[in-house]
């Protein structure tokens, strides 16, 4: 591991600071520091406990300085550090993208030609949505630009952009920097550069590697030179010397210690890795569910090549989803779920229909949420809700959150029944009795307010949904491990639906087959 405090004296002797260890001693003791510790979701997760006990320590030790640790939201799982306060950084606006964009083109002949107004205007037409939403982050919108000053166009999809940023990395930046008659730079060209990128990657991010060191890193070059008949025979240190002086893609991050210059490379890289050497299915069985795994997923289903490439993943993915569905208990939720909602009159899509059933029957605050996303986003409903899904807390078992739980208020079952009734969720028999037993039920239900009161009001309600839609409740009890697979099962759909917008090219046959048996158990295990 890299010691904080080490770290930090290291900066400052690169600054010319005389002492630095004793200089970095006394400004911390003294409160005179603002200690900025980025990256935090590039910490191996077998290390990041350790990191995070270091870090408080260091808080602890030296509480008069001001702290600021980042990552990125979507690894942001530590569940908060003492004496921090979490704050989400907002995405950039509209403004701050213009604002970065005249800032980035800023030279004479940039200005002259109208280059930051021409960039502008093409991201914001319709055309480069996608594009336009990787901007929102500084580092994307970075690559954008780069990419921009290269081709005066913008890739349309994340995993282009990543490619053709990487691609002028190493190979515009490194025609303007190298001396051509170099040896390096004559018999190790970028193709070669970028499959050694790519092997360092995958090799790392699969163990978890985020950092790595020196001399791993030389027998790693080697390798690739031995195993590779058309790899000239160069000094290893030379080349990995070259890779971090001229491209930045590797970089030294303390003595003798490098990672990727950006998770982003290394994801994007390991993505190319699995693609070229078939391993896409490897990877679905062993980390389909793995959140640290999700970007190269959808970076893996722009990669794969040909016209049936992304059709051949995608449904790879969804049989993989079907092996979460474990239990008999599983499937006979997931097949109530296709009933309930066989023949509604509502022309959302079935699978999403299903969704919503299914998150009524286990969870009611998500279950209005996604009941609206179903009105409000035809197109994107479907991936929306599973969306949403995906953030359904299932640690907390089905039974307890539905009998005990109180936050289902009478006003609030009448309210989710009448919008089941009018987006046509559910079968009409169900959703008319569904609406008549609550009406009859607020006639029985007492003013009192006691908890006990609480507590037989909320029982009246949850028995009455579970008659009228005709829900087996002991198929909502479920065990640690069904409640596991369930998860898994919705995050995998969700995964599927994400993978499928991020790929270039879909069979609208292929897709249509997909999403139609979503939430549905195959028909051989009915």
């Amino acid at each position: 591991g890299v010691n904080v405090i080490d770290a930090i004296a290291e900066e400052f002797d690169v600054c010319g600071f005389p002492h630095p260890q004793e200089f970095t001693e006394l400004f911390l003791k003294t409160g005179r520091l603002l200690v900025l510790l980025d990256g935090l979701d590039e910490v191996p997760s077998d290390n990041l406990n350790a990191v995070i006990t270091d870090i408080e320590n260091l808080v602890d030790r030296y509480s008069d300085n001001r702290f600021i640790a980042s990552c990125r939201i979507a690894a942001y799982n530590f569940g908060g550090f003492k004496r921090f306060k979490d704050v989400a950084m907002a995405a950039f606006e509209d403004k701050q993208i213009e604002r970065f964009i005249k800032n980035w083109f800023n030279k004479p002949r940039d200005v002259e030609a109208e280059t930051p107004r021409r960039c502008w205007e093409k991201l914001k037409s319709n055309e480069y949505a996608a594009a336009k939403e990787l901007a929102q982050t500084p580092l994307l919108l970075t690559l954008l630009c780069v990419v921009y000053d290269e081709f005066q166009d913008f890739p349309k999809k994340r995993h282009a952009l990543y490619g053709e940023a990487l691609d002028v990395l190493l190979r515009k930046w490194a025609a303007e920097k190298r001396f051509q008659d170099d040896q390096i730079y004559q018999k190790f060209g970028a193709d070669l550069e970028l499959e050694l990128l790519s092997e360092i990657a995958y090799t790392s991010f699969v163990d978890n590697q985020l950092f790595f060191d020196r001399q791993t890193l030389l027998d790693q070059i080697r390798d690739f030179q031995t195993d590779n008949e058309n790899a000239p025979d160069l000094d290893p240190a030379r080349i990995l010397r070259e890779i971090e002086v001229q491209q930045g893609i590797l970089v030294e991050r303390a003595r003798n210690t490098y990672s990727f210059s950006h998770l982003t490379f290394q994801e994007y890289l390991t993505a190319k890795y699995i693609v070229d050497n078939q391993k896409v299915e490897q990877v679905i069985r062993g980390h389909i569910v793995d959140n640290r795994w999700r970007e190269i997923f959808l970076l893996i289903a722009g990669l794969v090549p040909g016209r049936r490439g992304a059709d051949v993943f995608l449904r790879l993915m969804e049989r993989q989803a079907q092996a979460w569905l474990t239990t008999d208990k599983l499937k006979a939720l997931v097949n109530w779920a296709t009933f309930a909602t066989e023949g509604s009159p509502g022309d959302a899509k079935p699978a999403a229909k299903r969704v919503a059933a299914i998150a009524l029957a286990i969870t009611r605050g998500r279950a209005r949420a996604v009941v609206l996303v179903i009105s409000r986003y035809r197109d994107h409903a479907l991936s929306i809700a599973l969306r949403i899904f995906r953030g359904i807390d299932l640690d907390i078992p089905l039974d307890f959150a539905l009998d005990i739980v109180p936050n289902l208020e009478l006003d609030m079952a009448q309210t989710i029944a009448s919008e089941y009734q009018s987006i046509g969720i559910f079968k009409e028999e169900y959703i008319n009795s569904l609406i008549k037993s609550l009406d009859a039920l607020e006639l029985e239900i007492p003013s009192d307010t006691s908890n006990k009161s609480i507590f037989d009001n909320l029982r009246k309600i949850i028995s009455t949904l579970w008659e009228t839609l005709n829900i087996d409740p002991d198929n909502l009890r479920l065990s640690e491990e069904e409640r596991e697979d369930l998860a898994n099962y919705f995050n995998t759909l969700d995964l599927i639906a994400s993978c499928k917008e991020s790929a270039v090219r879909v069979s609208p046959q292929v897709w249509e087959g997909i999403e139609s048996r979503m939430v549905t158990v195959p028909a051989d295990e009915h």
